[in-house]
């Protein structure tokens, strides 16, 4: 074999091999550090339970994409005294599940990891503010739907009153008696109106007031790049490779050259 009798093979391997892991060494070290936030819908009687899931799920996904937005960043950059974040922020959900896991990546492990603790908790700041500004709302609107509701039903109940008077004695029929029959529908209707809302209301409530909590601090850093060994190992493999290919086409060239003849000498 032509690539045994070129020591200079493994010369070329071992030197690609100890520059790549002495320039791997020496770079900077970037660490990821990631903490998980659950949210989820509340249940109710009137909710299925795979519906709860699915309310669950994309909630958590509406609020991941929030996370790099000024609205969950901001309160934690006031959080750590800072005025930037010193590592890069990821957020998404596990698995399309209603788990949120933020990943901060950096230069400084420890500050990465406290970055993500402080995201997190910003998180569920946000989305227990958030729930309750918008239940407020709701219970405001519904209460002035229900309040013109009731005053409807009032005015409904005193026009059946006026119209059982006038057509007391009055035969099937009569325009007194149709009059009757029309105001006592329109008073079930309101009612029906009145009784649907307050059920929805229920409903909606239960929705508009996710539970939502830390499931998993940020753990240790992880380093994540450089990997001096794995870089290693893939240099040699391709010094390797370079070096035994280099090794054949120098053999190829120096048998393909013509050998002088004994005359010639």
């Amino acid at each position: 074999m032509v690539w045994l009798a070129r020591w200079w093979v493994l010369a070329i391997v071992v030197v690609i091999t100890l520059l790549t892991y002495i320039v791997s060494t020496s770079l900077p070290g970037s660490y990821a550090s990631s903490a998980t936030v659950s949210v989820s819908a509340q249940g109710s009687s009137t909710v299925s339970p795979l519906d709860t899931v699915d309310a669950s799920n994309g909630l958590a996904s509406q609020v991941a994409q929030l996370v790099t937005t000024d609205a969950i960043e901001g309160p934690a950059k006031k959080a750590l005294g800072r005025s930037n974040l010193a590592g890069s922020v990821a957020a998404a959900t596990a698995a399309d599940q209603n788990l949120i896991v933020i990943t901060v990546t950096g230069r400084n492990g420890p500050l990465d990891r406290a970055e993500a603790d402080a995201l997190a908790a910003s998180t569920k700041t946000y989305v227990v503010q958030t729930s309750a500004n918008a239940a407020e709302a709701h219970t405001t609107a519904v209460t002035a739907s229900l309040a013109s509701l009731g005053a409807a039903i009032t005015q409904a109940n005193t026009a059946v009153h006026a119209a059982t008077i006038a057509a007391a004695g009055a035969l099937a029929g009569s325009p007194a008696a149709q009059t009757l029959a029309n105001a006592e529908t329109a008073l079930q209707n309101l009612q029906l109106r009145q009784q649907t809302l307050q059920s929805q209301a229920a409903v909606d409530g239960a929705s508009q007031e996710p539970s939502v909590s830390i499931v998993a601090p940020a753990g240790s850093p992880s380093k994540v790049s450089p990997k001096p060994l794995l870089y290693t190992l893939i240099a040699f493999v391709v010094g390797l490779i370079l070096a035994v290919e280099a090794a054949l086409i120098v053999g190829r060239r120096r048998a393909s050259r013509p050998r002088a003849s004994k005359h010639e000498r």
